[in-house]
């Protein structure tokens, strides 16, 4: 009947979401703590629970932008303490939408470590410059190292759509003064919002 075919799909929903969780959180408890090299930073006291609660957060700026129109990320908690899934939505200027999932959880105050079948990397949170904003500084710690750190990847993300250009300016300024070598920053367009929401994940 069409009610049994609606609960058998609920049903594969539900154990689809829950063997993607576990197999992203496997994998978050296999990554090596030693990877690549990052740039010392000093991070603000932000936690998971802060950027859950303040999540879907959206690209402002940032540096080494290629072809980025806008970028949503979302943190959703789950069973695991200490452990959220980060669902991050890529929208480029051609119209391309590329979706990446992952675990993230913190290893001390303002870091944090997010893998992901594709990629693993650090996130050091450097600067709030206003309430629910971000100035994020991103390390990779899987495949290539960067070595040149003038191509390091920092960006400004809040939980507003379009913040404010003051705002804006105050993390770029965080930025500038913690990578005084990275030579230029862009503000993304923003003219295609991402389709990003929390995820619903259904306990035992």
């Amino acid at each position: 009947t069409s009610g049994e075919q609606a609960a058998i799909q609920v049903i594969s929903s539900i154990m689809r979401v829950c063997a993607f969780v576990l197999f992203l959180s496997w994998i978050s408890s296999c990554v090596a703590q030693d990877g690549c090299v990052c740039v010392p930073v000093k991070t603000t006291n932000t936690d998971l629970n802060d950027l859950i609660r303040d999540s879907p957060l959206y690209s402002q700026a940032a540096s080494n932008v290629t072809n980025l129109n806008s970028i949503c990320i979302t943190l959703t908690a789950v069973n695991t303490p200490d452990n959220a899934l980060v669902e991050m939505v890529i929208i480029y200027s051609n119209s391309t939408v590329v979706q990446r999932a992952s675990i993230q959880k913190p290893i001390k105050p303002g870091q944090f470590l997010i893998a992901g079948p594709a990629r693993t990397y650090k996130d050091f949170i450097i600067g709030n410059p206003c309430p629910q904003t971000y100035v994020i500084y991103r390390c990779v710690q899987s495949g290539r190292c960067l070595t040149d750190f003038t191509r390091a990847d920092v960006i400004v993300v809040s939980s507003r759509f379009r913040e404010s250009k003051s705002c804006i300016e105050k993390g770029l300024d965080i930025a500038r003064e913690t990578f005084p070598d990275i030579q230029k920053y862009y503000y993304l367009p923003r003219k295609s919002v991402p389709c990003c929401q929390k995820s619903i994940l259904f306990s035992s």
